[in-house]
């Protein structure tokens, strides 16, 4: 009875150590895991090993998310900036009328056309803003033998075309004070221009406009003065 009882402990004793030996080893890793607690305890699970910081992923799946590519967030410009560095809609200029105030009204609109106003505060701007209130163009000057005269709308058309595509600062039309009592300014028929490049262009680009309208430079050089 004792040696049928020696007998089942050994037998018992190797058959234990033979499952022992059949069960999977993972070199480096501790123990074996016969289950896998997501996202919470260490795991092993076919040579990877999850851990607290881990993302939470299937069992028995293997842990990617650390190769996964990483997508590049893309800047989309504000819908307030103007990126395509188009210049600014003009005003429209209508070239055929022939009303002194309708042309001086879209002098007024015109982004491209600029006035002088002299040391004493007189502007042209207010001569042009007279004509497009229905009025005629005044005079300024001690000198002027008339206190309005009626403005020639051609020189009011040829600033209009030079400002469809040109910045133009007009001086005097009728206004501030000219040498001769006979001035055409004080007759509303003579214009004088800025010559500073920044403010109105170049003659080459004046006198043939002018010329379309009746208009010539005299030898004037401080500034252009066409009649």
């Amino acid at each position: 009875m004792k040696q049928y009882a020696k007998r089942f402990v050994v037998t018992a004793i190797l058959l234990v150590f033979f499952n022992l030996s059949l069960l999977p080893q993972i070199p480096g890793k501790i123990g074996v895991v016969n289950a896998i607690d997501k996202c919470n305890k260490i795991a092993v699970d076919k040579g990877s090993i999850l851990t607290d910081n881990d993302a939470c992923i299937d069992p028995c799946q293997p842990n990617t998310a650390s190769s996964a590519p990483q997508s590049t967030p893309t800047t989309q410009p504000d819908s307030d900036t103007d990126t395509t560095n188009e210049p600014e809609a003009t005003t429209n200029i209508d070239l055929s009328s022939n009303s002194a105030q309708e042309l001086a009204t879209q002098m007024l609109a015109s982004d491209n056309v600029s006035y002088w106003k002299n040391s004493s505060g007189i502007d042209t701007k207010d001569v042009v803003q007279a004509l497009a209130d229905g009025n005629k163009a005044y005079t300024t000057a001690s000198n002027a033998p008339n206190k309005e005269a009626d403005i020639n709308i051609n020189i009011l058309k040829f600033i209009l075309e030079v400002a469809q595509e040109h910045p133009i600062m007009v001086n005097a039309l009728t206004d501030k004070s000219h040498t001769s009592a006979n001035s055409n300014h004080y007759k509303g028929q003579a214009v004088d221009l800025d010559n500073n490049g920044n403010n109105s262009p170049p003659t080459s680009v004046l006198d043939p406009i002018a010329e379309k309208y009746g208009g010539v430079r005299n030898n004037e050089t401080d500034h252009w003065h066409y009649d």
